[in-house]
């Protein structure tokens, strides 16, 4: 990481990997700063007893390894699994803590395409544009969007072109925007405003 963190609690010796962005932790507080900053890419998968096990045997934490494997064993939501990390080591703030797991509730039962999605269109709201890009392409290029609906397809092409015009790169941006009424077949009200990054509204 290359973020420094305050560690106050123990630090393993053998971190954990996290397969979605192929990265050891070495602490709850990494944990934390992980899930915080990548909420969008969690999904059911976190809830293992890989992690738990790891917690109790690594970081000594047997009381939150045995809530965690019994959130694991009775298939609990995801947020409240998360929620029990947050909550366990002082990283995140109270309001942090609000807000990601609100983030979790919405998505938690959505398919992998659709939290890619919605990590992009968050990307985009925070005018982090060229990252929102990068996301929406990989997905539009990776096997996970043979899965969405035409009308869901339809709708990440015009966010991308969304994201291409705000930077005026306008040839890229109709692009995106013919490709998506191709799919979704929706309005074409888009092709006449393009060329006015400020009135473009993401779907």
């Amino acid at each position: 990481m290359s973020t420094l963190i305050y560690c106050k609690n123990a630090l393993s010796a053998t971190p954990y990997y996290i397969e979605e962005t192929s990265l050891n932790v070495y602490s709850l507080e990494e944990l934390s700063y992980f899930i915080l900053n990548n909420v969008y890419l969690l999904s059911s998968k976190f809830m293992n007893p890989e992690l738990c096990n790891w917690i109790g045997r690594e970081l000594k934490q047997t009381k939150l390894a045995s809530e965690l494997l019994g959130l694991v064993q009775s298939s609990a939501p995801l947020h409240i699994f998360v929620g029990h990390i947050l909550g366990a080591n002082g990283y995140a703030s109270n309001k942090e803590i609000k807000d990601t797991l609100a983030i979790i509730s919405t998505f938690e039962n959505k398919s992998e395409a659709e939290r890619k999605k919605m990590r992009a269109d968050r990307l985009i709201s925070n005018n982090k544009l060229v990252d929102a890009i990068y996301e929406y392409e990989t997905l539009l290029a990776d096997d996970i969007a043979k899965t969405m609906p035409k009308i869901v397809e339809g709708d990440v092409y015009h966010n991308l072109g969304v994201a291409f015009s705000r930077l005026f790169f306008f040839d890229e941006a109709i692009k995106c925007f013919d490709e998506a009424y191709k799919r979704n077949q929706k309005n074409k009200v888009f092709i006449v405003c393009y060329m006015r990054p400020d009135a473009q509204k993401t779907r």
